[in-house]
Order: structure tokens, then sequence, then C-alpha cells
């Protein structure tokens, strides 16, 4: 396994959770614990397009960061880490639960985890 590789996994991730939020916006933040109203819909809907932008960066990142990907590879660790701590705090408080935010939370560790170890110098 090597760091292009993992912004490739990353990307995958992200298309998957922004193609959910974007088409399945109610089936997806319901297994979240999340009341479902037309403006989280909305929000969730908004929230699928980051994510696929965020997944389109990701995966073009390794092609054009050249000599420069182990330094991009250590910001996607601090995002992974910061989306591990807001998803942390809304498993604690009781705002999100389920398989939803169980998966991404753990997702998120292990790309922050992965993304750390290979862009050490």
């Amino acid at each position: 396994m090597n760091l292009a590789l993992i912004f490739k996994i990353s990307s995958a991730i992200y298309f998957i959770n922004g193609l959910l939020l974007i088409f399945f916006t109610s089936t997806f933040l319901e297994m979240a614990a999340f009341l479902i109203t037309p403006n989280i819909i909305t929000i969730g809907q908004v929230f699928g397009v980051a994510a696929l932008s965020i997944g389109i960066i990701a995966f073009r990142t390794p092609d054009l960061a050249g000599s420069n990907l182990k330094e991009y590879g250590q910001i996607y660790s601090i995002i992974s880490f910061l989306f591990v701590i807001m998803i942390g705090y809304h498993i604690f408080t009781g705002q999100a639960s389920g398989p939803t935010a169980m998966g991404n939370i753990a997702l998120s560790f292990i790309q922050a985890v992965l993304f750390f170890m290979f862009s050490r110098n």
C-alpha cells in the first residue's frame, strides 16, 4: 500500500457518501438517527455535493501534488481526524448514532491513521 492508493480509497469513500447523501438522503440520515425534515434533506444534499467535491480532489491529488504528496497526506490526515472529532462529538451527545455514524467514524479514523503513517517524512 502507498500514499497514492490511500488517496484513491479515500476518494471512493467520499464518492459513496456523497452519492448516498444526494440520492438516498432520507435513508442515509435516518440510519444516523437524524429526524428527517425537508431542511435536513436540503442540507444533506448540499453536504453530498461537498463530499463528491472532496472525493474529486482526493482522486486527483496524487497526480497534481507531484513531489509534495506527503504534505498533502498530512493535510488529509488532519481533515480525517477532524471528522473523527466531529462525528465522535455527535455520537457522544446523542445527536447521531447507528450504522452511518459508526461506519463513518471508523472509516475516518482509519483514513487519518493511514494518511499520517504514509506521510511521515
